[in-house]
């Protein structure tokens, strides 16, 4: 498992690839960090080959969430599978984070759209 960073003029994109589950969480957690330290107002988390989430990984999610959105920032989270998707619903996550297809996040970046 491991998370990439990728940048727009606009979001600060952490990929992971792979098990979002506790025994990789201190892979990820690093990319969050970097977006705090160097103050990103928009970031986006890129799902798109996540395999499985566990509840540590919506805890982090959360938890991230909830620190930038204390300083004005921006998570949103894209590129959900089906399976992830409901896992999200069911636990509330989509209710403090938008979850945007992969179309609607680029829609966003073209047009500069806040959502």
């Amino acid at each position: 498992m491991e998370s990439t960073i990728n940048k727009t003029r606009e979001w600060f994109i952490i990929a992971v690839n792979g098990q979002f589950v506790v025994k990789n969480l201190m892979n990820i957690r690093a990319a969050f960090d970097k977006a705090e330290q160097q103050r990103e107002n928009r970031v986006a988390v890129d799902l798109n080959n996540t395999t499985h989430v566990d509840s540590s990984a919506i805890t982090l999610l959360a938890n991230f969430q909830k620190r930038l959105l204390a300083r004005g920032a921006k998570v949103i989270i894209f590129g959900v599978n089906k399976d992830i998707a409901e896992i999200f619903s069911i636990v509330g996550l989509d209710k403090i984070i938008s979850i945007l297809s992969n179309d609607q996040f680029q829609n966003m970046i073209e047009k500069k759209i806040d959502n």
